[in-house]
C-alpha cells in the first residue's frame, strides 16, 4: 500500500489536467487488482452532472477506449445513476459482492459480477467516483477497499488543484482577449476622433 501511495503521489504530481491524473490513477489501480474494468467520473456541482474522464479494461486500445468513454458517458450522465452515482450523492464507499443484487446498479458492462465504489473527496466536498468493477463474485477485499480510499483521497485533491489551474487559466486568456479588444476599441475611436476632428 504504501509503495502505491509514493508511486501515485509521484504520477500524480507530473499530471496537469484532470484527465491526465485520472488516468494516472487507472494505470496505478490496473496493477493493484482483479478487475474487468476501472472507470473514474468527475461531478460538476453547477450542472449536477458527471463526466467519464479516465476509464481501462485490459486489452483496451486507445483508439477503442476513446469509443468506450463516449459510450459509457450516455449510459451514465448524471449523479443519480448506477453505484458510482450512489457514492456521489451519499460521499461514502460501497464494496458490492453481487451487483446484480443491487437495485442501485446500472449495468454497463453483461458478465460484471462485483464492483468497488469510492468518492472523490475534496474538503469534504465531492468531486466524483472511482468505480473498479470485476467479472469475479466478491472480488474485492477489505484492503482493496481502503487502498482505493487512500488513492482516491490523493486523486482528488490533484484533480481539484489542476481543474482550478485550468480555470484560472481560461480566465487569465479571457481578461487577455477582453484587454485586447477594449484596447482595439480605444484605438479606433481615437482614429474617429482625429478624422472628425480634422
Amino acid at each position: 500500500e504504501l509503495e502505491t501511495l509514493y508511486e501515485s503521489g509521484l504520477a500524480f504530481g507530473s499530471a496537469n489536467t484532470p484527465k491526465e491524473i485520472a488516468q494516472k490513477a487507472v494505470a496505478i489501480l490496473e496493477r493493484k487488482m482483479n478487475w474487468h474494468h476501472i472507470a473514474i467520473r468527475q461531478y460538476n456541482a453547477n450542472t449536477d452532472s458527471v463526466s467519464l474522464i479516465a476509464f481501462n479494461r485490459p486489452g483496451l486500445k486507445a483508439s477503442e477506449a476513446e469509443e468506450e468513454i463516449r459510450t459509457l458517458g450516455e449510459i451514465i450522465s448524471n449523479p443519480d445513476q448506477g453505484l458510482s452515482g450512489w457514492v456521489t450523492r451519499s460521499k461514502k464507499p460501497i464494496r458490492v459482492p453481487n451487483v446484480k443484487a443491487d437495485p442501485r446498479y446500472t449495468e454497463t458492462f453483461p458478465g460484471i459480477q462485483s464492483g468497488l465504489y469510492v468518492p472523490l473527496l475534496y474538503d469534504e466536498n465531492v468531486i466524483g467516483s472511482v468505480a473498479v468493477e470485476s467479472e469475479t463474485e466478491n472480488a474485492f477485499t477489505e484492503q482493496d477497499e481502503r487502498l482505493l480510499i487512500t488513492l482516491a483521497g490523493q486523486a482528488a485533491v490533484s484533480i481539484e488543484n489542476a481543474t482550478l489551474y485550468e480555470m484560472a487559466q481560461k480566465e487569465i486568456i479571457e481578461r487577455k482577449q477582453a484587454e485586447s479588444a477594449l484596447q482595439k476599441q480605444t484605438q479606433e475611436l481615437a482614429q474617429l476622433n482625429n478624422q472628425l476632428e480634422s
